[in-house]
């Protein structure tokens, strides 16, 4: 039988353990203090990227989560550095006014209708590993063009590493697991789960109406200006 994995607070854990003990339900307390970790990646995380910074000839390497405004000198290096195959774009901004980059990724034969393969990540803020997961897809694509160029000959790429900036942003400078974007909707209030904010079978099964909930839907589809990019994206 799957297990599951679930998060409590603190305040509700010895209630929580004598529910799943009155139905005889196994369990094992995996993490005492998901705080302390998370404190103790970030502190690691903080050393990785600063080592980074002294040795590396890119904006990135592989061994940290890097910040945003290092994750776009990094599209932009490869920009200048490959112009033949390479172009980063602004595509629009954020609720909080950020960049947000494409990058376009071809194998400079100058061949032009070819299909594009779009991908983005970096919806959910908290989820750091995807958005290190697409610069390295894009690392592989451009700087290791020779072992992975028949992926390049009868298609285009772009990519979109970081769709929710303002929210990774807040993930690294105040609230670790934030997921939804940061544009207020109430007073105390504030974010909207983007994967749940597309017109697409919008506000049903696994969206919440409640506008404090991780998976609140949104006022209305596509009420984000994250969400809206991709879409422009998608449809230009």
């Amino acid at each position: 039988e799957a297990a599951s994995r679930v998060m409590v607070q603190p305040q509700d854990q010895q209630g929580f353990e004598q529910l799943l003990q009155k139905f005889d339900v196994e369990y094992v307390v995996v993490n005492e203090d998901l705080g302390v970790s998370l404190r103790q990646e970030q502190l690691e995380n903080q050393s990785q990227r600063l080592m980074a910074q002294r040795s590396a000839s890119r904006a990135i390497s592989f061994k940290a989560f890097h910040r945003l405004s290092e994750i776009n000198a990094y599209l932009d290096e490869l920009a200048a550095a490959y112009p033949s195959r390479v172009s980063v774009q602004v595509a629009g901004k954020s609720y909080e006014n950020r960049d947000i980059k494409t990058i376009t990724i071809s194998n400079g034969d100058g061949k032009s209708g070819k299909s594009v393969i779009f991908l983005d990540a970096g919806i959910h803020a908290r989820e750091w590993i995807a958005h290190a997961g697409a610069l390295y897809v894009i690392h592989q694509l451009v700087e290791n063009f020779a072992a992975n160029s028949a992926l390049l000959k009868n298609f285009d790429w772009v990519i979109l590493p970081v769709v929710n900036p303002d929210g990774y942003e807040y993930t690294h400078t105040s609230t670790r697991m934030w997921r939804k974007t940061r544009k207020p909707v109430s007073s105390s209030c504030y974010g909207t789960d983007a994967n749940r904010n597309f017109d697409y079978h919008w506000g049903e099964v696994g969206a919440s109406s409640s506008s404090c909930a991780d998976t609140f839907k949104g006022e209305t589809a596509f009420s984000e200006p994250e969400t809206q990019l991709v879409r422009d994206l998608l449809l230009s």
